[in-house]
């Protein structure tokens, strides 16, 4: 209930801030070293557990999409929320045209969310089951992932609920 009323208080733009400082950037930090240790752990240990190379695997398809998603938000979807934002504020002329490509544009990110939770499902799934591995860094690599899968779910709740909520209240008042 608090992160409820703490989503709500944001405006559009601080809430779009937080999400680039608190998940955006964690991504970008965590997923080079998450993949650093699944090489590590691919090349070492892939004859005691097989799985580990589909991990590898999947993770690298996970920070792929990822990456070019988050990226995308930032330069073209959130520049544009905060310039719908601005411009409401200001004069409430918005052509009609730019509000299906902002509905549009949700409904492509609502579906990269989904095609991202499929994968790091997957993922979730394979680390659960893996062999424990007497190593460091296989413990590291668990505890980071499982961060990630966690941090990245949130992530999408709040854009898919809370920011969208407001993005759709300025498109409703256009």
């Amino acid at each position: 209930m608090k992160k409820d009323s703490f989503y709500r208080k944001l405006s559009t733009s601080e809430l779009i801030d937080f999400i680039i400082k608190k998940y955006h950037q964690s991504l970008r930090l965590n997923n080079p070293k998450i993949l650093k240790d699944l090489d590590y752990l691919t090349n070492k240990y892939k004859h005691k557990e097989q799985k580990i190379a589909l991990i590898y695997e999947l993770y690298m398809k996970f920070d792929n999409l990822i990456i070019k998603h988050i990226d995308k938000e930032e330069k073209i979807f959130f520049k544009a929320i905060k310039n719908l934002e601005k411009t409401i504020e200001v004069c409430k002329n918005i052509d009609p045209e730019s509000v299906n490509e902002c509905r549009n544009f949700i409904e492509q990110q609502e579906k990269e969310h989904m095609n991202i939770d499929e994968l790091l499902m997957s993922i979730e799934k394979l680390t659960l089951n893996l062999k424990a591995i007497n190593d460091p860094r296989f413990y590291e690599f668990l505890h980071k992932t499982n961060s990630i899968i966690y941090e990245t779910k949130e992530h999408a709740k709040i854009e898919d609920f809370y920011l969208n909520e407001k993005i759709e209240f300025y498109l409703n008042l256009i």
